[in-house]
C-alpha cells in the first residue's frame, strides 16, 4: 500500500493506513485510505496503484460504491456532512449534504440513476436515519455544490447504522448500536427489525 508507516500504538502493531471501504471499479480494486485522506486503486495485474487525493483535509473517506453514472462515490466521516465522487478521469469532487449538520453519511448505495441512498450517522447521538438523493442532480466536477436529501421511512430510529444495501424495493441496514439488522419496504412503507 503506498504510504509511510505510522507510529505504533501502545500494545498494537504498526500500520500504514486505515482502509475502510472497498469496491471494484474501472478494472482496479479501490480502497478508502482514511489516514492519508485519499482513495487508492490497486491494479492487481500490474501491481500498480492509482491515487486520488480527497480535496479537503482530514475528511476521513469511509465507504465506496459504484454509481449508475459509472463513477466511484464515497462517504466521508468528518463534519460538515459531504459525499465524494471520483469521475472517469480520476478527479475527485465533494458535495455538501443539505439538512442537519449533525448527520454524517456513513454508507452509500444506488438503486438507479435517479435514486441513491445513504445511512446518516448522527454525531450528536446514536439515533440515525436513511436518506435518499438524486445522483443525477450533481455536476461531474462542481466540487462543494449541494446534494438535497429526503428522509426515508419517516422518523424511524436506527441505532448507529454502518452499512446499507438494496434488494428491489427493500432497503437493508445494519445497526451496530442495536446489534441487529433493519429492513424498510418502500412499497408498504414498513420497517422490520431482525435482532
Amino acid at each position: 500500500w503506498p504510504a509511510a508507516v505510522s507510529k505504533t500504538p501502545r500494545g498494537g502493531c504498526p500500520f500504514k493506513t486505515t482502509i475502510w471501504g472497498l469496491a471494484l471499479w474501472d478494472g482496479d480494486v479501490w480502497g478508502t485510505d482514511a489516514t492519508n485522506n485519499r482513495i487508492v486503486g490497486l491494479d492487481p495485474a500490474k501491481d500498480t496503484f492509482n491515487v486520488v487525493p480527497v480535496p479537503a483535509n482530514n475528511s476521513l473517506p469511509y465507504s465506496l460504491s459504484v454509481g449508475p453514472d459509472s463513477a466511484l462515490w464515497f462517504t466521508l466521516l468528518a463534519s460538515p456532512p459531504r459525499i465524494g465522487r471520483v469521475d472517469s478521469s480520476g478527479q475527485a469532487a465533494l458535495y455538501s449534504v443539505a439538512g442537519d449538520s449533525k448527520i454524517v453519511p456513513v454508507d452509500i448505495v444506488f438503486s438507479n440513476a435517479t435514486r441513491g441512498y445513504f445511512v446518516g450517522l448522527n454525531t450528536a447521538g446514536a439515533i440515525c436515519h436513511v436518506y435518499e438523493f438524486k445522483p443525477s442532480s450533481v455536476g461531474s466536477s462542481s466540487s462543494f455544490s449541494t446534494i438535497n436529501v429526503t428522509l426515508v421511512g419517516g422518523n424511524y430510529n436506527l441505532y448507529q447504522p454502518t452499512s446499507i444495501s438494496l434488494d428491489g424495493d427493500t432497503i437493508w441496514v445494519t445497526q451496530h448500536g442495536a446489534a441487529g439488522i433493519a429492513s424498510y419496504n418502500m412499497e408498504t412503507g414498513t420497517w422490520t427489525e431482525f435482532p
